[in-house]
């Protein structure tokens, strides 16, 4: 499949890898900032401040996790959309001008 459309494979490879290594920070860091707000939101409602947060704090500990965790996420998230975008890019595209 050659044409003006095609990217080497060199770059498929590129998108491959940033594929990989931004579904493994995106999953890594959803995973912890799920766990870390539900262990919070779990103490904060038996009661137990853990030092961090105060009692009442809930939006606290979303707002921490969204910080924190969601950077992350996001930037994994853009990692995998580009690699994506790099491996589409070798995909031959119809012609337009088959009805003519």
């Amino acid at each position: 499949m050659s044409g003006p459309y095609r990217y080497s494979d060199g770059w498929r490879f590129v998108g491959a890898m940033l594929i990989a290594v931004g579904a493994l920070i995106a999953t890594l860091s959803g995973l912890c900032s799920a766990i870390f707000l539900a262990s919070s939101v779990s103490d904060l409602l038996n009661g137990h401040g853990g030092g961090e947060f105060s009692p009442n704090s809930i939006p606290d500990a979303i707002m921490m996790v969204a910080i924190w965790g969601g950077i992350p996420l996001l930037i994994g998230a853009g990692l995998v959309w580009v690699g994506l975008r790099l491996n589409r890019a070798g995909t031959k595209r119809p012609d337009i001008d088959v009805f003519e």
